[in-house]
């Protein structure tokens, strides 16, 4: 299969090459959990539920639905408490699902990326354990979105594409068919994702400390990615865009991405994240040297 990576675009001319071949790995999985060296017979393997999706289908903008009495929704309840946040998504806003989708964009070594998968699995099963938060395993779903042919050295930007695209599939409308907001921009499923590349990948299995070993340095990292308004929404006139809007200083970097250690993936930072101020955070405080970010 060839490793060239095609940019993908919403609408017509969104490619169907990028759209296809994703798979949710799960710990039921023989391949990845005989790999995974902390499971326990009698431990529940929450992180990864089983799903799968042979083709993305290509879906219209979200529309706000008309037979909602928005004055009447539960709010989401502060970060402060993160659980209930969670749970008020399950709950009170009738989300079917929870948790990031990883999108793999190194093929270089399936024995590192099934490492990388249990150690993300441990993390997510010690948070949910110490937050007395196990009752969120049912609708738990960290959904890893793998395609050598055309994610293998894909960019930042070309997985934001891909991620655009799913948001506004069929798949992402029937797990929020129940729910009152459009999906973008309310849910965190829905807003961010989180994108794996060689580097990150050797950050987590090589350079930094392996469990049950603390990573304190914050060593080992992920890219965590944001759509924002401007990428769903089409300006029908080009000079509505503002350019300070669209150039970015190259200290700063892409301002809808960061660098974040690989613990911001647990159930705890997943919730903050329902506070937009916590991804400018995330952001505003890096290290110089590298750019992982020292908040959250």
């Amino acid at each position: 299969m060839s490793g060239t990576v095609h940019r993908c675009y919403l609408g017509a001319k969104c490619s169907s090459r990028l759209l296809k071949a994703t798979s949710a790995i799960s710990t039921c999985n023989p391949a990845y959990a005989s790999k995974n060296p902390f499971s326990r017979k009698k431990t529940l393997a929450y992180p990864f539920s089983m799903s799968s999706s042979a083709s993305q289908a290509p879906g219209g903008p979200w529309e706000p639905k008309s037979d909602v009495d928005y004055q009447k929704i539960p709010r989401l309840p502060l970060p402060a408490d993160p659980m209930g946040t969670i749970r008020a998504c399950i709950h009170d806003h009738m989300n079917k699902k929870w948790g990031f989708l990883i999108y793999r964009c190194d093929y270089s070594s399936d024995d590192a990326w099934a490492k990388f998968i249990s150690t993300v699995q441990l993390q997510m099963r010690e948070g949910l354990e110490l937050l007395r938060a196990t009752d969120l395993v049912p609708t738990l779903e960290m959904t890893v979105k793998e395609d050598r042919e055309t994610l293998d050295g894909a960019s930042v930007d070309q997985v934001r594409e891909i991620f655009k695209s799913w948001v506004q599939g069929n798949e992402a409308k029937e797990e929020l068919r129940d729910a009152p907001y459009p999906g973008p921009f309310q849910y965190v499923r829905y807003t961010y994702c989180v994108h794996v590349d060689a580097d990150a990948l050797d950050s987590i299995v090589n350079r930094a400390p392996q469990l049950p070993k603390r990573d304190y340095k914050r060593i080992g990292y992920v890219n965590l990615v944001q759509l924002c308004a401007r990428d769903m929404i089409p300006y029908s006139d080009p000079s509505d865009v503002d350019p300070e809007e669209e150039e970015h200083d190259e200290d700063e970097g892409d301002e809808n991405f960061v660098k974040v250690p690989l613990d911001c993936l647990d159930p705890e930072r997943y919730a903050q994240l329902f506070n937009a101020a916590t991804f400018d955070r995330m952001r505003r405080y890096r290290r110089k040297e590298d750019g992982v970010s020292l908040a959250g």
